[in-house]
């Protein structure tokens, strides 16, 4: 999708769920339940106080891509980093958000 169908399909959706702290063995329940909820576009947020955040937060968003991508957008949250925008970029993410873009 192009900046501007991404951009154009989140203020038709008007609404984008923040998972964070999610662990990988709920991804299915909280993601199916949100879809069947109606919501079409989530983003995965990097908790900077786990280990290995990036690694685990690509793990999820390539996951939920490989899984529900025909239903949902599917993007990062908090991302502060050039490694953490390339690590969901990797993953299937088609949405950035973050704080700062300095």
């Amino acid at each position: 999708m192009t900046h501007e169908q991404v951009l154009a399909r989140i203020q038709e959706e008007k609404l984008v769920a923040i998972l964070r702290g999610v662990p990988m063995d709920r991804i299915d329940g909280v993601v199916g339940a949100l879809v069947r909820g109606g919501v079409r576009v989530l983003e995965f947020t990097f908790d900077h106080d786990q280990a290995d955040c990036v690694a685990v937060n690509a793990q999820k968003i390539r996951y939920t891509v490989e899984h529900y991508g025909d239903m949902v957008l599917v993007g990062c949250g908090t991302a502060l980093t050039v490694e953490e925008v390339e690590a969901a970029h990797d993953a299937g993410a088609c949405l950035v958000i973050s704080p700062n873009v300095d």
